[in-house]
């Protein structure tokens, strides 16, 4: 039967091993309830996963029973959650969010390799007739993708019609929801007016619209090996920062149109305002969710917000002091040390390494003291790296040593020092 060829094609194409563990997201509906019958035809080690949204009453609730049921009837595991809408936002977005990261953390946590939605052919039509109206570009309207990371629809190229012929061919069961026929909801419209009123005008009925879609899903994805080349090529990693390079980004009047797509996952960003507030060498800040794209010096970073309630503080350990990913202080020279600092044996033991904060002052030569802010300024290092990568070495409540940027006058005579501290760092 055609339903059968499209799924084993589309497990072929995303290289769906034999045996790898799936966990499908089954409303109880027709859709997953197919789903679920062509997972058990081709001896897939599976389990079933259901979202209880407690918006339809007791037939939520019927739901429920019916999908755990099937799990019975199949001896698979069943997971459920509850859903409870706070009346904030979107609905079907929230729903959305929480279904998809629940199912994400069941994955992980219960070794599932990949979770399967029973999304349609008619839902690609669906979405891509409402993404279009709401104004989305080329990406957008590619509509929902047949693989997204672990997530896998199977039965995208399938029609609702196949389905449903399949559902009744095999004498199976499933729950219906009456709200799928009520047109109030944009997507219901689209379903029972929209797409029947288009089919009708052409003697080829939709195959056009699907043809469309393919070539647009096909594009997209070209477009996001692009988009990751130009990640690579743009983004510095420095720990918990990007550096954003924008002589990696194409020239002309869309290169701020390009890096709003490099950054995307992130957010949607004011790439335009970053751009020229860089190139004139002022500050600026766009922030989206939990990220920031920010410019300072003429550079640009990339990264997310964090409450700096407290500084960090460290105290130098036998080993030495790791600072993050790619910094850390030890007394043992290396050959990939960037700066060092001498001291005597018995100061090691009460030094203080810790993060900037307001009020920081430094000891200059000739007795004056120098706002560290103003310091690090006149130093050009960028504000959102002065929180993250600039790292002070405190003894007795004083600033003694920045790494690669300042030494204490005071602390400079190595006749009297024994030990070495180092400092290694790739950043600077």
């Amino acid at each position: 039967m055609l339903i059968r060829r499209l799924v084993v094609e589309a497990f072929q194409r995303c290289a769906v091993s034999p045996s790898d563990r799936l966990l499908i997201a089954c409303s109880g509906g027709i859709d997953s309830v197919v789903l679920v019958a062509l997972a058990v035809e081709m001896r897939y080690e599976f389990a079933l996963a259901h979202v209880n949204h407690h918006t339809r009453g007791n037939h939520s609730d019927g739901d429920e029973a019916f999908v755990k049921a099937l799990a019975e009837k199949h001896n698979v595991p069943f997971h459920r959650v509850d859903f409870r809408f706070d009346k904030k936002g979107n609905f079907q977005q929230s729903a959305r969010s929480f279904r998809y990261n629940w199912l994400a953390k069941l994955a992980k946590e219960n070794d599932y390799q990949w979770i399967c939605t029973a999304h349609h052919r008619d839902d690609q039509r669906e979405t891509f007739w409402q993404n279009a109206m709401r104004g989305a570009g080329v990406v957008g309207l590619q509509g929902i993708r047949e693989k997204s990371g672990q997530v896998l629809r199977p039965m995208l190229k399938s029609s609702k019609k196949v389905i449903r012929q399949f559902a009744i061919d095999q004498h199976l069961t499933w729950r219906e929801d009456a709200s799928n026929a009520a047109i109030t909801y944009a997507r219901n419209y689209i379903r029972h007016i929209v797409l029947p009123h288009a089919a009708s005008m052409h003697p080829r009925g939709l195959k056009g619209l699907d043809v469309t879609i393919d070539h647009l899903t096909e594009h997209a994805a070209r477009h996001e090996e692009l988009l990751q080349q130009w990640r690579k090529r743009c983004l510095r990693p420095l720990s918990s920062v990007f550096e954003v390079d924008p002589e990696g980004l194409p020239l002309g009047q869309y290169r701020a149109d390009w890096l709003k797509e490099i950054l995307l996952p992130w957010g949607n960003f004011d790439t335009h305002m970053i751009l020229e507030k860089a190139d004139s060498g002022e500050s600026g800040q766009s922030a989206i969710g939990d990220y920031v794209l920010e410019t300072s010096l003429a550079r640009i970073f990339l990264y997310k917000q964090e409450s700096w309630t407290e500084e960090s503080v460290y105290h130098w350990q036998e080993e030495g002091i790791r600072l993050n990913s790619m910094q850390r202080l030890y007394s043992v020279g290396e050959n990939q040390e960037v700066d060092s600092m001498y001291l005597t044996e018995d100061m090691k033991a009460e030094l203080v390494v810790r993060s900037p904060k307001a009020g920081d002052r430094l000891l200059m030569p000739g007795g004056n003291h120098k706002k560290l802010s103003d310091y690090l300024l006149e130093k050009r290092i960028p504000a959102p790296l002065r929180r993250r990568l600039v790292w002070l070495v405190c003894y007795k409540g004083e600033i003694i040593w920045i790494p690669t940027l300042y030494s204490n006058p005071n602390y400079t005579n190595k006749s009297q020092s024994n030990c070495k501290i180092c400092f290694l760092s790739p950043l600077f």
